[in-house]
């Protein structure tokens, strides 16, 4: 079973008490994730207890419709759950700007303080998110799994 954004949004309006969320989050290379960041959501607005989720997901957005999202969370519009503490993204694929996953993890997850990545220590997009996760919120970081 692939999950995809309908399927977590079916999830979250499903299960809106969930606390922790665990599917695999590594995966073999060849395999696309089929979450979004977007896909996201539904559980930060349906799953206010949230505290941890692990997903294999893409950290980025797909199309240029998707970042009239960033927009609405620059000017202080849009969802936060202030739940969420630790998120596992294993072998998850990164966007190609950092700094937009940054935004969107900050505003939608603004208690947040854990990611935890397969193997981030050797790609330089991941370390940049790091580093903009650590600036804005100290004590912010990203992990190996």
């Amino acid at each position: 079973m692939y999950l995809d954004d309908d399927s977590v949004k079916n999830l979250a309006t499903s299960w809106p008490r969930l606390q922790m969320l665990v599917f695999a989050c590594s995966t073999t290379p060849n395999i696309i994730p089929r979450v979004t960041l977007p896909g996201l959501l539904p559980l930060a607005e349906h799953c206010r207890d949230l505290e941890q989720l692990c997903l294999f997901m893409h950290l980025g957005f797909r199309e240029e419709t998707e970042l009239s999202i960033l927009a609405d969370l620059k000017t202080g519009r849009g969802i936060a759950q202030h739940s969420l503490v630790s998120l596992q993204v294993g072998t998850s694929t990164l966007g190609d700007d950092p700094e937009e996953v940054a935004t969107f993890l900050r505003s939608v997850f603004p208690a947040l303080r854990i990611v935890k990545a397969d193997d981030i220590r050797n790609t330089p997009d991941w370390q940049t998110l790091s580093q903009l996760l650590e600036q804005t919120r100290p004590g912010h970081y990203i992990t190996p799994i």
